[in-house]
């Protein structure tokens, strides 16, 4: 392992036992870092999932729980963007099929299969089954969820009118705001510390190392450098989600 991975595989572990990072928010994603768990105990919709998750569908519940759900991505965003940000819609599919959305319009089933995307055509985050079940065999309940939160970025992002300057600064971003996300799912306890390193690990080997069809690795719409996603996630994990409006502006679309 590199030296700057063990750096930042040390810098989580010692900070899985902190709280959230504190800060105010304006209305714009990287206004305010992660909010903050009020200790007042309140009531738990009966309808919100609990504990942690131990499994792909509870780790789902995540995603999906609503804003008054404790953990829930859709609390994270409410509370960064206010009523601007709605329950968000999440749909799944079959690879072989086409997903029930916009830009799947006119699409081959081959290019959606195995994957997860943001269609800003109809504010719609889809994912492939197959994925978030080869993801959850690869390395546990969270590690499919982490892909999602990535998405939920983008769309935070297009809601904020806050997208990156060009389009690696922007899936720096989002993978910035994954790792936001996931420290606030864990200061919830709906998380065990341990999957913060296992989503960091997974968006380290989905970097773009290898040609993907006519978009090659260097390519400017490319998710980044193995070291880049790394970098970008463990930032918002870290500091919170107000470093990652700095990564969305850079032009150069840097992590490091």
């Amino acid at each position: 392992m590199a030296r700057w991975q063990l750096g930042l595989a040390g810098l989580l572990l010692a900070t899985t036992a902190c709280g959230s990072v504190s800060g105010s928010s304006n209305g714009s994603p990287g206004a305010g870092a992660s909010p903050t768990l009020d200790s007042t105990p309140v009531p738990v919709p009966a309808s919100c999932g609990s504990g942690i998750a131990r499994d792909v569908d509870s780790a789902l519940r995540i995603i999906r729980d609503r804003a008054d759900c404790p953990g829930s991505t859709n609390r994270f965003w409410r509370a960064q963007l206010g009523d601007r940000w709605t329950d968000a819609k999440i749909i799944s599919y079959d690879d072989g099929d086409l997903p029930d959305s916009r830009c799947a319009e006119g699409g081959s089933p081959n290019e959606f299969a195995d994957n997860a995307f943001y269609c800003p055509l109809d504010d719609i985050v889809a994912f492939s089954n197959q994925l978030m079940n080869r993801l959850y065999q690869q390395g546990g309940p969270y590690m499919p969820v982490v892909v999602l939160q990535h998405e939920l970025g983008h769309r935070a992002n297009r809601i904020a009118d806050q997208q990156g300057v060009v389009s690696r600064s922007e899936e720096n971003q989002a993978d910035c705001e994954a790792g936001a996300t996931t420290r606030f799912a864990y200061n919830a306890k709906r998380l065990p510390g341990s999957d913060a390193l296992r989503s960091a690990k997974l968006l380290f080997e989905l970097g773009d190392i290898s040609n993907f069809g006519s978009e090659t690795a260097n390519d400017p719409n490319a998710h980044g450098s193995p070291p880049q996603r790394l970098a970008a996630y463990g930032r918002g994990y870290l500091q919170g989600i107000r470093v990652c409006d700095d990564l969305g502006r850079d032009p150069t679309g840097h992590a490091l």
